[in-house]
């Protein structure tokens, strides 16, 4: 099976309202998602239109980043902030 990726830019929209839209081709099957930062793993809940809710305590360091990575590991959708 190929490994899909899907890049999400972080603008002015993600800051102010906090949440990730998850492609739906993403979230078939699965209603929860990790978040990769600074070597920790966070397990969030999806809501039913298929979003992430950014943690208060990630947002300092998701506000660094300038895009988001989401794939899918198996059952889990993963979401990686990257600095470029």
């Amino acid at each position: 099976m190929e490994q899909a990726v899907s890049e999400v830019k972080i603008g002015r929209l993600l800051k102010k309202y906090w949440r990730v839209r998850v492609p739906r081709k993403f979230r078939e099957g699965t209603s929860e998602a990790l978040i990769e930062i600074e070597g920790e793993r966070w397990l969030v809940e999806l809501d039913k239109h298929g979003r992430v809710y950014i943690p208060v305590k990630l947002r300092p360091s998701i506000e660094k980043a300038k895009t988001i990575i989401i794939r899918r590991e198996g059952s889990t959708i993963v979401l990686k902030p990257r600095p470029y």
